[in-house]
C-alpha cells in the first residue's frame, strides 16, 4: 500500500479512536524500509503496545 493511502487510513483511525475517547492509546508507525514484512522488531513494538493498553484500568 502506498504511504499516502496508509496515512489516510491513519487519519480515519484517529477519528474513530477520538470518537471513543481513546486517541491517547492509538499508535501508528510507518516502516517503509520493511515493505510487507512483519519483522521481529515490529512484532515486539506491537506486544509492548498491547501490554500497555491492556494493563490500564
Amino acid at each position: 500500500m502506498p504511504a499516502t493511502g496508509t496515512l489516510q487510513a491513519y487519519q480515519l483511525m484517529q477519528q474513530v479512536w477520538q470518537a471513543h475517547d481513546a486517541e491517547q492509546h492509538l499508535v501508528t508507525e510507518l516502516w517503509p524500509e520493511m515493505g510487507h514484512e512483519f519483522a521481529e522488531a515490529q512484532q515486539q513494538r506491537v506486544w509492548q503496545w498491547l501490554s500497555t493498553v491492556f494493563s490500564q484500568p
